[in-house]
């Protein structure tokens, strides 16, 4: 096994020090990813919980709005 010596005179292994710091950088990009992706998702289901309602509760045309709003709705989150 290969192991450097550093200022204090220590023994260090540099790969696996990489290894764990590359480990904890990629669990903190993949949690930050997972909580964009939650939050979107939650939007996108709000939107189509409250375009059900308009189906429930309002006319045709109110219907028609109701399902241009979510379309816009559903754009901006995608973004």
């Amino acid at each position: 096994m290969m192991t450097w010596a550093t200022n204090e005179g220590e023994d260090e292994i540099p790969s696996l020090t990489l290894t764990a710091n590359m480990f904890i950088y990629k669990l903190k990009n993949n949690l930050i990813l997972f909580k964009i992706f939650y939050f979107k998702l939650k939007t996108v289901i709000k939107s189509k919980i409250l375009y059900l309602l308009l189906n429930l509760f309002y006319t045709d045309s109110i219907n028609l709005v109701g399902l241009i709003w979510m379309r816009c709705m559903i754009c901006q989150v995608i973004e």
